[in-house]
Parts: C-alpha cells; sequence; structure tokens
C-alpha cells in the first residue's frame, strides 16, 4: 500500500524527532557516532542517518525492531522512553513540521 503525503509527513516528523532523540542521548553519554554504531551492532553510516532521521537519503528511517532494542541499550534508555512522541503533538512542533511541504516528499519519493 502507497502511503499517502499526510502519512509521509507524519513519518518524516518521527523520523526526525527520533534522530534529534538519538543524538541527545548520545551526546548525553559522552559517546561517539562510531562507538553507538560498534555497540549496537549496525554500520555506523546507518547510524549516521538514524541521527538524520533518515534511513536513504530522502527516505525516512525505518529501523527493525532489533535495531531499537540495540539502541535503546547502548543508549541506557528504554524502548518506550525512546519512543516517546508526545512533544509531536505540541503546537509548536507541530507548526515547525507543517512546514514540510508533502509535495515536495512526493517528489523525492518519486525521483
Amino acid at each position: 500500500m502507497a502511503s499517502t503525503g499526510k502519512n509521509n509527513v507524519l513519518e518524516v516528523r518521527y523520523s526526525f524527532a527520533l534522530g534529534a532523540r538519538l543524538r541527545k542521548l548520545r551526546h548525553q553519554l559522552g559517546l561517539s557516532q562510531e562507538e553507538v554504531a560498534h555497540r549496537a551492532g549496525i554500520a555506523t553510516y546507518t547510524y549516521q542517518k538514524f541521527e538524520n532521521g533518515e534511513s536513504k537519503p530522502g527516505t525516512p528511517m525505518n529501523p527493525t525492531l532489533h535495531t531499537l532494542i540495540a539502541l535503546s541499550h547502548v543508549l541506557n534508555t528504554s524502548l518506550p522512553e525512546l519512543l516517546d512522541f508526545k512533544e509531536l503533538e505540541a503546537p509548536s512542533f507541530a507548526a515547525t513540521a507543517d512546514k514540510v511541504d508533502s509535495t515536495d516528499l512526493r517528489a523525492d519519493s518519486e525521483a
């Protein structure tokens, strides 16, 4: 089933929020991207893309459950805390995220 523009915007919001959370937790622990990736058993490039909210350039991240569990373990947090997206409901975040033009997302996915 193909994603609609609205679903794609939501995927991008969640991806950026998760990427920001990964970066914040990593910084709090004083770890490098390479250290987190190695400890989680994933490629450094993959982890770098995750922190940018991507899996491939222009594609929202889509990590496996196994990867999310490994990252939560490495970053000393629970999986529910890692995936807590309550801030996405905050008006300030929603207003910023709504600036993402869904037509740009469709154009990227068609390229």
